[in-house]
Parts: structure tokens; C-alpha cells; sequence
């Protein structure tokens, strides 16, 4: 029997797809949600960027954090910070992590249900 995925796991695989590939117009960088530039953003504002563009195009940094905890299914703050600011939890610092680094921990937190960053 074949196990179904929710649509959260669903979204972040599609995400980590999209974050290895790139989203056109946003650089991706760990630092901020949103750059008030509007063309830079961590895990959570490319989530935001991808399927809540008119809440991105606001640039509300509480608005765009907690859509981004509901899109992807994070159960609570302690998850969504090991998600959006690992560093603060012990994990690689935000200028460590590459696209690459972030799509790993979104496919494994779609397959596991937990939050783990490698190391750089």
C-alpha cells in the first residue's frame, strides 16, 4: 500500500524543486523573508512568492512568516524557526546556506515530518 501524501508535503517537494531551480526575479538568501528590494528571499518568502503572490507583493514580514509556517505545514514556532532561522537552534548560520542545503531539508521534512539541516 502506497502511502498518500498532505498537500503541505506536497508543496514542499514542489518548493524544493523550485528552489534548486530558481524563482524568476528572487534571488534566494537565508537572511530575510523579504528584502524590502522585493527580490531576495529564504525558504518561506520563496514559499510565499510561489503561492501567495498578492500577500509577497505586500512585504509584511509577520503576514508573509505566518503564511509561510501554514503553506508548508510547520507545526508550531519552534518548528517553523529551525525551518526559516536554523541558526538560531544550533544549525548552519544564514550565509552558509546554499539552495541546495534548503531544497535537502524541505524534501526531508516532507518525507520525515522534522526539521534537520545538514552541515555545510
Amino acid at each position: 500500500m502506497s502511502k498518500s501524501f498532505t498537500v503541505e508535503q506536497l508543496r514542499c517537494l514542489e518548493l524544493a524543486r523550485i528552489i534548486r531551480e530558481g524563482l524568476e526575479g528572487v534571488r534566494f538568501d537565508m537572511v530575510s523573508f523579504s528584502h524590502r528590494c522585493g527580490t531576495a528571499a529564504c525558504i518561506g518568502g520563496y514559499a510565499v512568492a510561489q503561492y501567495s503572490p498578492v500577500l509577497w507583493q505586500t512585504r509584511d514580514l509577520v503576514a508573509i512568516g505566518d503564511e509561510a509556517q501554514r503553506l508548508l505545514g510547520l507545526v508550531d514556532g519552534e518548528q517553523s524557526g529551525q525551518m526559516f532561522a536554523p541558526w538560531s537552534s544550533g544549525g548552519p548560520k544564514s550565509q552558509d546556506i546554499t539552495p541546495a542545503m534548503a531544497a535537502d531539508t524541505l524534501e526531508h521534512y516532507a518525507l520525515t515530518g522534522e526539521v534537520e539541516w545538514a552541515k555545510p
